[in-house]
């Protein structure tokens, strides 16, 4: 069981990305937590930007994760058999927590921590940083 989280990119209280002591990363959105190893979470990012580029209806993945851009004018993400719907302010908001928190483990990570188990890396992780508040929006 986890008990020992670092914070690595926060939007609010419902909505953020957590490392426990065990080296798995926790993302939070609304009620979903979706528990990622790192090469599932490096998949995420690399699918996650891909998906910012996306203009029109399209479906694209990477192992273990899928997003499809719906003609509506929404995101679906789904990771492994866990699917949110997204609208594409929440999209880029997840987009830029995504890339903070990865910014932040993967600046941790060398060759030799890659090799390690996930018990031994969690070690590294303790530094807290907050998802960069990049994205302006209204909802009016």
């Amino acid at each position: 069981m986890c008990t020992d989280f670092t914070t690595l990119a926060e939007s609010n209280d419902y909505r953020h990305i957590l490392q426990c002591e065990h080296g798995t990363i926790h993302l939070t959105w609304d009620l979903v937590t979706m528990y990622l190893n790192f090469i599932e979470f490096e998949q995420l990012i690399g699918l996650l930007d891909r998906g910012v580029q996306l203009t029109g209806p399209s479906k694209i993945g990477e192992p273990n994760c899928v997003l499809v851009y719906k003609e509506q004018g929404f995101y679906q993400l789904w990771l492994r058999n866990v699917g949110i719907n997204l609208t594409p302010v929440d999209f880029l908001i997840l987009v830029d927590m995504a890339r903070a928190a990865f910014k932040e483990v993967h600046e941790k990570q060398t060759p030799e921590l890659m090799t390690r188990s996930t018990g031994e890396m969690s070690q590294i992780f303790h530094r807290t940083v907050e998802a960069s508040a990049t994205i302006s929006f209204s909802l009016n």
